[in-house]
């Protein structure tokens, strides 16, 4: 109900192509017909096919309530799609507020979409927020991330051992 509150006034501005991917989407399906807002529906079971439709996207926009991840936003960022999200799961974590993307309360579908209508509008703001996502989401390759705790918490702790 987010996603779609926030694109029935995003398309009132813009026009909007909706690419969901994954399994059954029922209700948004019904709602993007009742809205006339044109929409693709696939279910991708080769998940190294997601590249392809991170690809597709002009923007990334999550609305979760709550998420375990989600794994959207370092892929958005990683593929240089910029991200608009509510503030679910990593998201506090990932992304610095118009600097590398942008959040919102999980309820506020008017700031998500004040928020995707910004960076459809202003081609400089899109390019930073691209470039500085891409900084942030080398920050979380397992590779680093494992040399900070080898140096962070393990190197001392052997330390210590002699």
């Amino acid at each position: 109900d987010v996603l779609m509150d926030a694109i029935s006034l995003i398309a009132k501005e813009i026009p909007v192509f909706v690419l969901l991917t994954g399994p059954s989407r029922g209700y948004v399906i019904k709602r993007l017909k009742e809205m006339n807002v044109p929409h693709a529906h696939y279910y991708v079971d080769d998940y190294e096919e997601m590249v392809r439709y991170y690809r597709a996207l002009d923007l990334y926009l999550m609305t979760s309530r709550e998420e375990g991840g989600p794994l959207c936003i370092p892929e958005s960022m990683a593929t240089g799609i910029p991200i608009v999200a509510t503030d679910a799961g990593m998201a506090p974590d990932m992304i610095r507020n118009g600097e590398n993307g942008f959040m919102a309360r999980s309820e506020d579908f008017e700031t998500l979409a004040n928020h995707v209508l910004s960076v459809h509008e202003d081609a400089a703001l899109r390019d930073s927020l691209i470039r500085e996502a891409a900084k942030t989401v080398q920050e979380y390759d397992w590779f680093d991330i494992s040399m900070r705790y080898y140096k962070e918490v393990y190197s001392p702790l052997l330390d210590t051992l002699g």
